[in-house]
């Protein structure tokens, strides 16, 4: 019976952990949907599954709102939310919970088995009689490290977090199959099984799970060589990765080259040199947000987050790119006397590998860092463990876990506060990031809005979005609102407003939140709420002249075209680029089907919409279809 007892002692505590990190996350599970939770979820109807059928089951499964993208089990799960609860967003939260919960148990799991995989090679710290306590150490900091904060509390986040799920079933059954392998000599199959299922079950949530095999091959190639039970090389595993790793990766690298510099290309502000030298900073930094964090390092969006324009500007890029450098050197020094220090050093780099280099997405996102941070925790738990075996040594080492362990829970709890209010959140944000556009522009936002009780002129609100707007890096959504709400209330607008918005979209491609304000300046005027249509052509010519437009401000703008401009052929011209940009595109391609019965040419308006009728999956277009249909009979 003790026996039995001291086995159970560790899931025991890890149930406590867990209970733990409920308390913390808490008082985070209310406040408003944020940013992209509108287009994934609020917005998005055929993600509301009123009525159980399969049709509609698949429609939410495949609305993930980007036409090149699947996403399915994501969107599925968020479907099922609403089928239960509408948009009362504490379920969403509490579901976001649940899912980090069960992540830190696998967690746990697939730790266990990674240190029974290092043990089997001689690990000493594997072999540790606390190499359980160990891996319950890294999961239960984990579990509260407020750099994952927005993977749990961040609704659309789940497909980060459910993506993991599967990524960590996937390396705790990949380890527990080595093992045997190891062991008993069987055969490579299950191991392919565990890659293959979970990969492509965690890239059914999200992108990021592609990864899973090369985690899977750094430790495995870290503490085995790659090796059978005999010490010589596995035939099967070689054959193993450069089928899941080595074809794909080389297939892989020749599409991205070929999609970055082609016109589906994501717009950013800057180049492919000035974003690496960039993120070398931004590396850095997440390890400290990771191990020694502060609450005013925490926002949504980093969007003030400086530029490198090159090696020395500024000199903290030199200094990150050494310290990266140190730590790949560090990795391959202690890869035979400490691998699981290594094989941390290395999952992080890793797990930055999609986001932290050539690809042209945001800079800086903290739930970018729900694996990598993995590897932070092992990497330092490990060294740790390889101390030598010195009372006073250990227990600095195990003073110094414990505080940053208490920091990081600190910071968690006072962040998932911030979170658990829409108006707590808006001004935690806004005192946070006082450089940041975005955050200034959604404090002025929810002030207009009443938000918290409170009631600010429009004098001061406009003086915030002024701000806003002057800042380095600034969308033009805040120059937007200022023209909008000057509209609304039949006021004289500054023509400065509309020189700083359309400057802005000629000097750089348009971002997602400039495209979104240009179609609300669109809707405005569609709407005959905002009258002077000149400018607003100027913005969107602007706008559209860097190429690779979204599908969106292509068909707002076509509505433009007819409704303000008279001009059909640009806005034939205009839907024929937004179904270029989005072939699925049915609003698009409803409206020139319109555009093409208003002109008479009814043999081209059929073949649309012969199209539209072939792109009808699972009904989502039946009532399109229907309402095309309708005007073609009244006519």
């Amino acid at each position: 019976m003790p026996a039995k007892l001291a086995a159970l002692r560790p899931w025991a505590s890890l149930a406590a952990a867990l209970a733990f990190t409920v308390i913390i996350y808490a008082r985070g599970v209310g406040g408003n949907f944020i940013y992209d939770d509108f287009p994934f979820i609020v917005g998005n109807n055929q993600l509301h599954v009123a009525h159980s059928s399969f049709d509609a089951w698949m429609r939410a499964a495949l609305s993930f709102p980007e036409a090149h993208q699947g996403r399915w089990l994501g969107m599925l799960s968020f479907a099922l939310n609403y089928y239960f609860s509408g948009l009362a967003i504490v379920p969403y939260k509490l579901t976001n919970l649940a899912i980090h919960l069960v992540n830190g148990a696998l967690l746990y799991a697939m730790l266990r088995r990674l240190f029974a995989l290092a043990a089997y090679r001689n690990d000493r710290m594997a072999r540790s009689v606390n190499a359980q306590w160990l891996a319950l150490a890294i999961a239960a900091t984990w579990l509260i490290l407020p750099i994952n904060l927005t993977s749990v509390l961040y609704v659309t986040q789940r497909l980060e977090s459910l993506s993991l799920t599967f990524v960590l079933l996937g390396l705790a059954g990949y380890f527990a199959s080595r093992l045997r392998n190891l062991e008993a000599g069987t055969s490579a199959w299950p191991m392919a099984l565990w890659l293959l299922g979970a990969t492509a079950a965690g890239c059914a949530v999200k992108e990021s799970a592609i990864m899973l095999p090369l985690y899977a091959l750094i430790a495995d190639a870290t503490l085995t060589r790659l090796a059978d039970r005999t010490g010589q090389r596995s035939g099967p595993l070689l054959v193993l990765y450069a089928a899941i790793l080595g074809i794909p990766f080389v297939a892989g690298t020749v599409w991205l080259l070929f999609w970055i510099s082609g016109p589906t290309t994501y717009s950013m502000n800057f180049g492919t040199m000035q974003r690496l030298y960039t993120e070398a900073r931004v590396l850095v930094d997440y390890l400290q947000w990771t191990l020694w964090p502060r609450l005013d390092q925490f926002a949504l969006i980093h969007d003030d987050y400086e530029l490198s324009e090159g090696l020395f500007s500024p000199l903290s890029t030199t200094l990150s790119l050494l310290m990266l450098l140190g730590l790949g050197g560090l990795a391959w020094f202690v890869r035979r006397r400490a691998p699981l220090a290594s094989i941390g050093i290395l999952w992080f780099f890793a797990g930055h590998l999609l986001t932290a280099t050539i690809i042209p997405l945001d800079l800086v996102f903290e739930h970018r860092n729900y694996f990598p941070s993995i590897g932070v925790l092992l990497s330092l738990i490990a060294f740790g463990a390889s101390l030598p075996v010195d009372r006073r040594i250990r227990v600095l080492a195990s003073v110094t876990g414990i505080l940053l362990a208490v920091n990081a829970a600190h910071v968690t709890a006072r962040r998932a506060y911030e979170w658990g209010d829409g108006w707590r959140f808006v001004l935690a944000d806004a005192a946070h990031r006082p450089l940041s556009s975005d955050a200034q522009y959604a404090l002025a936002v929810a002030l207009s809005q009443g938000a918290g009780g409170t009631h600010a002129s429009q004098d001061q609100v406009e003086a915030i979005l002024l701000q806003a707007a002057r800042l380095p890096g600034a969308s033009i959504a805040p120059e937007a609102s200022l023209i909008i709400g000057r509209e609304k209330l039949k006021r004289p607008i500054d023509p400065e407003w509309w020189h700083s918005l359309i400057g802005k979209l000629k000097s750089h491609p348009p971002s997602t939140t400039d495209i979104n304000a240009l179609v609300g300046l669109l809707q405005c005027r569609l709407q005959r709420l905002c009258t002077d249509p000149k400018p607003l052509q100027e913005a969107c010519i602007a706008a559209l002249a860097h190429g690779a437009p979204q599908a969106s401000l292509l068909s707002n703008y076509a509505d433009f075209a007819m409704d303000s401009l008279h001009d059909p052929a640009v806005a034939e011209r205009v839907l024929r680029d937004a179904l270029v940009a989005s072939p699925d595109g049915s609003d698009a391609r409803a409206k020139l089907i319109l555009l093409l019965r208003s002109e008479n040419r009814v043999p081209e308006a059929q073949a649309e919409m012969t199209r539209l009728r072939a792109a009808n999956r699972f009904g989502e277009l039946d009532a399109t279809i229907a309402r095309l249909e309708a005007s073609s009979s009244g006519r």
